[in-house]
């Protein structure tokens, strides 16, 4: 299975990023290609995460084995094979590479080795896109995409519709109403399931300040899966960002979330708080601080679970040619984890830069450290050279040492 993708940063700042893919049906798979729009880093650390409903999501395995392909241009991530619909990657850690882009994600299914075998595919896409204008204040749209896909891989056909109309309404001239309601269903021969999918969602947004802005939200999405109910989610988020201090930037958000699964006769609560706060005390010094809380109650487990989770970045610039950049992250869930990277950069002439970066990970008792350095020489807007080292050591946690060298060169055209 593979899926272009609209380009998205690989890991860069004091946050968390994933990209996910839903599969159509439950498939087991054993690995991701993660492919980029240059040659990346190698400082990555990569979690995998599979979920039955796109709701509920389950940590598969912490330590994935990762590497970048330079010839193929791409991130490979392997683990062993889960079966699972949803499945999603979680990037952490700076990447010593300034800018690079996701393009392109392939998720990959275990295939012992067979006989010669021809495939047949007829593939149909149809979509159409409308939109109306009640007033300078009122408008409308209304998207519908049709798919047909007989492919005797997928046991018989698929048949997917997909349809979403869109309100928005101006209230004066600080709120905004936004409601929109989609339905998607699908339809699958063979042992595929026929799923049907509706959601409705509104919210307001409001601009009292130019230094405040708010938002309140509420999403319900139903999911029936060969005509019975499979899945009940509704969700309520207020949030609020402001702008204290001219370089001091806050944002609060709360909400709360309930999942009924009504096939398996279980239901799950969720409330949340968020804090982040950012800001710049100097114009070569940037720091960030996050905090979060998490409650969450199970019908069919007892007690409640509390997960917190603190994040903290800083972003110097030494000199105009030295940049540093660190961050944090502390989770205790159950147990504590504790993840810390480092990146140091220097651009020695305008052409050739220079970064290394250690990243740490503790958890439970177990430890990982990652150390990475590499050179680039720039021999014009699209080509250069590359050197790269890198070192991951997994010794603490039953694991080996692994250290590796990379050197090529890239020729754009």
């Amino acid at each position: 299975y593979s899926r272009g993708i609209t380009p998205t940063n690989t890991p860069s700042k004091s946050q968390r990023n994933n990209i996910g893919v839903d599969l159509g049906f439950a498939r087991e798979v054993s690995a991701v290609y993660v492919h980029t729009d240059r040659p990346s880093g190698l400082g990555a650390a990569w979690s995998v995460f599979v979920s039955d409903d796109n709701i509920v999501w389950r940590p598969w395995t912490g330590s994935p084995s990762s590497t970048f392909n330079t010839a193929q241009q791409r991130y490979e991530i392997e683990f062993p094979f889960v079966t699972a619909r949803y499945l999603k990657i979680v990037a952490e850690g700076g990447n010593e590479v300034a800018r690079v882009l996701v393009t392109e994600l392939s998720v990959l299914q275990p295939r012992t080795a067979v006989a010669e075998e021809t495939r047949t595919q007829d593939l149909h896409l149809a979509d159409i896109r409308a939109a109306y204008s009640f007033s300078e204040r009122v408008t409308t749209t209304v998207t519908a995409a049709y798919l047909n896909d007989r492919s005797g891989s997928l046991g018989g056909r698929r048949e997917n519709l997909d349809t979403n109309l869109r309100l928005s309404v101006l209230q004066g001239d600080f709120i905004q109403h936004l409601a929109s309601w989609s339905r998607s269903s699908q339809n699958a021969g063979g042992n595929i399931q026929d799923i049907l999918t509706n959601t409705a969602n509104y919210t307001l947004q409001a601009t009292p300040l130019p230094t405040l802005r708010g938002s309140l939200s509420a999403t319900h999405r139903e999911e029936k899966i060969d005509g019975r109910r499979s899945v009940r989610y509704s969700s309520a988020t207020a949030e609020a960002r402001g702008t204290p201090l001219p370089r001091l930037e806050t944002s609060i958000q709360t909400g709360f979330s309930r999942s009924r699964l009504d096939l398996a006769g279980d239901r799950q609560d969720n409330w949340y708080n968020r804090f982040r706060l950012s800001g710049s005390p100097h114009r070569s010094l940037n720091l960030e601080v996050g905090f979060g809380y998490q409650r969450t109650s199970r019908a069919s487990e007892d007690g409640v679970r509390h997960r917190r989770n603190f994040d903290a970045g800083f972003n110097l610039r030494l000199t105009g040619t030295i940049n540093a950049r660190g961050n944090l992250y502390l989770i205790d869930d159950r147990s504590d984890n504790l993840s810390h990277n480092y990146l140091l950069s220097w651009h020695i002439v305008p052409r050739a830069s220079l970064v290394g970066q250690a990243f740490f990970t503790e958890s439970g008792s177990e430890t990982t450290d990652r150390y990475s350095a590499g050179l680039t020489i720039d021999l014009n807007r699209r080509s250069n050279l590359y050197f790269r080292y890198s070192e991951v050591d997994f010794t603490d946690a039953g694991g080996t040492d692994t250290v590796s060298f990379q050197q090529g060169i890239r020729i754009g055209f």
